[in-house]
């Protein structure tokens, strides 16, 4: 090369140089690649990859397998109380017609009648939140594959506020439309003249596809002054039922309950028959009111074993 152009074999060795070094520093740069899709994999089948990596990972359908029913029931919904089901609900005759087209509507009772919508209504802590998830619990039960959706009305607001902000109003109405249960809690606190609009027209929307709409409040229909009036009239279209304070029978029966779950986690738990029927006859309140009277028990016999 000297003898041929010693002038361009001095450029050239500086070229070539720096393009030799390019082409090693490239080898490297692949190798760490390798290494990332191989402990990708290892994060994969810990279970620690984020969400985005597992939709594009071979072990994706496997996870999305499972936490499919999941993500279809509940990914526009509140999370669901475990604790909320059929089993746990005291049932009396201050609720036993609520419980009966409850049950029927999880159920899809085929020689049930129809309660669509159905409204629940009752003052606080007597039953309906759990009424209406013990719905949703039951229905998932019978039928897995079903689309179930159960929203507060604040989240439901939250949602829909949410999605015309951010120009996505038209995919949530589109994944509201394929539900097969829609329950709303708290219908009371449903406020703003768009929101019921929306509202308005999915309910119209599912009634009309035969799906099931649910709803408790603390009033019936006709006494939600905030609600449009078209709103309330489509709500006072199905079956209102209302929900009473628990008698003394119901109220024992709650607090033995209560004791029941409360000695599965410490079997050392010992309050009697005779402090439970103290405290059903003392406290005539709400079920919540119960489960606040009963944590003193628990509170007391933490440091007071024998109580009397």
């Amino acid at each position: 090369w000297r003898h041929e152009d010693p002038d361009v074999l001095k450029i050239e060795i500086v070229v070539r140089t720096a393009t030799r070094q390019g082409r090693n520093h490239v080898e490297p740069e692949i190798a760490p690649a390798r290494k990332t899709t191989r402990q990708t994999h290892t994060a994969l089948a810990n279970g620690t990859a984020s969400a985005g990596r597992v939709e594009q990972r071979a072990p994706a359908p496997r996870q999305g397998a499972s936490a499919e029913p999941e993500f279809r029931h509940n990914v526009l919904g509140s999370p669901l109380d475990p604790r909320y089901t059929f089993a746990s609900f005291i049932e009396g005759p201050s609720n036993r017609v609520a419980f009966a087209a409850a049950r029927a509507v999880a159920e899809s009772q085929s020689s049930a009648v129809r309660f669509n919508p159905l409204f629940l209504h009752a003052t606080v802590g007597l039953g309906k939140t759990h009424l209406l998830q013990a719905i949703a619990a039951e229905s998932l039960r019978h039928n897995p594959k079903s689309r179930v959706v159960y929203l507060t009305a604040e989240y439901f607001m939250w949602r829909f506020a949410t999605a015309i902000r951010d120009n996505n109003a038209l995919t949530l109405k589109e994944q509201l439309r394929d539900i097969d249960l829609l329950i709303i809690d708290d219908m009371q606190f449903l406020q703003g003249k768009s929101i019921q609009h929306e509202f308005c027209h999915l309910i119209n929307m599912l009634l009309d596809s035969a799906k099931q709409v649910v709803v408790a409040a603390d009033r019936p229909p006709s006494e939600l002054e905030s609600l449009e009036p078209r709103v309330r009239s489509r709500l006072n279209g199905g079956v209102a039922l209302e929900m009473s304070a628990p008698d003394f029978a119901m109220r024992l029966g709650m607090l033995k309950l209560r004791r029941a779950t409360a000695k599965s986690d410490d079997t050392s738990l010992d309050i009697s028959d005779e402090i439970l029927e103290h405290v059903a006859r003392t406290v005539t309140g709400s079920g919540r009111e119960l489960e606040g009277a009963f944590n003193q028990l628990l509170f007391r016999q933490s440091f007071e074993p024998q109580i009397t």
